[in-house]
């Protein structure tokens, strides 16, 4: 694998495999939902619609780029964070070292592309129907989570809900993109590329445009200590598209674990234990976290039962704990397999300090006694609980 970086922000690893038949290229940019300012809440998640879709790409917006190549592109915001996807086919046509460098180059410069009116007007109309097509399919965990976090820590933001709200007109919209772009253009982006490519040749690309090979991706300093919860909040909305009520309650807990690795594996092996022990149907627990990173943590949630607070167990059985430990180390070898999934484990390991190898030691690691302290954390504060209800409910 080699790693290039350029002006110590853009940062890109290349990593050969003639065993794959697809190049996949993950992007991940510092810069979420925790990140805005008054009046910016929803730009990253729009910011993200606009660089997947409008932003220029060989003369034409890359959506469509990507589609004649036979491409495909996928993105997410997050909250510390944002990610593009990319999948090529092997045998893309044309010269494949220029098609990757060209890629590297977009991702390079795309907090500097300027969107017009009518593109952010199409983009706040998709997000809107994205939004309700989620909402009417009986919500994904990202929704809850996302509010609990954002209620959490009220001191970081200024509004309710960073993914739902957004500017309210398309002028306030192109001025609020305009205004956060400026503030992240000094952030990191990282580039992985993983497949059956001409590494040689991609490398000579890059170098063209100002890229040099590095030793290793300079890890980001650690997320800044204002990022703190409230003791516990409970939020309580209406909202107009969904048939049934979601109830959910969350438990952070990367923020104050220091080792981003064991925070991940903590969370992951406490859920599959809660789910072992309290498999009662009414509520499901998960891990939650973009990889590893400061906004891990615990989520449950249920789309049938309404509850203020999840009882959790004050003692476990060791074997559920270790089904748990085996459960999460086969997910995470499973996830190893595919060359779109390994690319973005190397992006998000980058910009969270972390890797596979580090998670999977993590796991091992995992005691009873760390997921009775888990619980405990659970049951004494630093909660989140969100009811998400219809209209009429």
């Amino acid at each position: 694998m080699l790693v290039m970086g350029m002006d110590d922000r853009v940062f890109v690893s290349l990593e050969h495999d003639p065993t794959v038949s697809v190049i996949a290229v993950s992007v991940a940019t510092q810069g979420g939902m925790v990140d805005v300012r008054a009046g910016e809440q929803g730009v990253p998640h729009l910011r993200e619609h606009l660089v997947a879709r409008h932003g220029t790409f060989r003369g034409v917006p890359i959506r469509r780029a990507l589609a004649a190549m036979g491409g495909v592109i996928q993105a997410s915001t997050h909250p510390f964070h944002t990610e593009y996807q990319v999948v090529l086919p092997a045998d893309v046509e044309g010269d494949v070292a220029a098609a990757v460098a060209e890629l590297v180059r977009y991702w390079s410069a795309a907090g500097r592309q300027r969107f017009g009116a009518g593109e952010v007007e199409a983009e706040m109309s998709s997000i809107d129907r994205e939004l309700d097509e989620r909402l009417l399919r009986g919500m994904s965990a990202l929704f809850p989570w996302t509010e609990i976090f954002n209620t959490l820590a009220p001191e970081r933001r200024e509004a309710d809900n960073l993914l739902l709200d957004g500017p309210a007109d398309v002028d306030a919209a192109v001025q609020a993109l305009s205004a956060f772009d400026d503030r992240a253009r000094s952030l990191s982006t990282m580039i992985s590329i993983v497949g059956p490519v001409p590494v040689e040749r991609i490398v000579h690309e890059l170098r063209e445009t100002g890229f040099s090979m590095i030793a290793a991706v300079p890890l980001p300093s650690a997320p800044s200590d204002d990022v703190r919860f409230a003791a516990s909040r409970t939020v309580v909305r209406r909202v107009h598209g969904i048939r049934n009520a979601v109830h959910a309650a969350a438990y952070p807990i990367g923020a104050r674990m220091p080792d981003p690795s064991a925070a991940q594996a903590v969370a992951a092996v406490t859920a599959g234990t809660l789910n072992r022990v309290v498999a009662d149907g009414r509520w499901q627990a998960g891990a939650f976290g973009p990889f590893a990173g400061p906004d891990s943590g615990i989520l449950i949630y249920s789309g049938r039962s309404p509850f203020d607070r999840v009882e959790v167990p004050v003692s476990v059985d060791g074997a559920a704990v270790d089904r748990a430990r085996a459960d999460a180390l086969s997910e995470l070898r499973a996830m190893r397999s595919a060359p779109s999934v390994r690319a973005r484990q190397r992006t998000m390991g980058a910009l969270f300090g972390t890797s596979p190898e580090r998670i999977a030691r993590a796991i091992e690691d995992v005691t009873d006694r760390h997921v009775v302290e888990m619980l405990a954390a659970m049951g004494g504060g630093r909660t989140g609980h969100l009811a998400w209800l219809p209209p009429d409910e």
